[in-house]
């Protein structure tokens, strides 16, 4: 297990180790210091593994510390839900675009 994947909680590891995820450099640098309470600014290019080094420590810190608030699992959901709106949000921008581009002519 990489470094910075043995800081993260047990039941994170295992999901990992049977999904066989492999660390990248943006996890290795960035996973200790969201643990550690750091606040950081991800960029990298798309496929990196930006989205993976944010959460996967969020997660690990919401199973360490359970909290009278919303949750883990609902933590969880609302991110899905957070994502799934972004992909709709963008499929939307890129329909509009191609409508727009198809009606240019009709702008001027």
């Amino acid at each position: 297990m990489p470094d910075s994947f043995s800081m993260l909680d047990k039941r994170i590891q295992s999901v990992l180790q049977e999904l066989k995820f492999k660390e990248t450099p943006i996890h290795e640098k960035q996973i200790p210091q969201i643990i550690s309470g750091r606040n950081v600014l991800l960029i990298a290019p798309t496929g990196i593994g930006k989205t993976e080094a944010a959460l996967m420590p969020v997660l690990h810190n919401f199973l360490q510390k359970p909290s009278k608030g919303i949750g883990a699992e609902t933590a969880v959901r609302l991110l899905v839900r957070m994502r799934k709106t972004e992909k709709e949000l963008f499929k939307n921008t890129l329909e509009a675009q191609k409508t727009f581009l198809k009606t240019k002519k009709y702008w001027k």
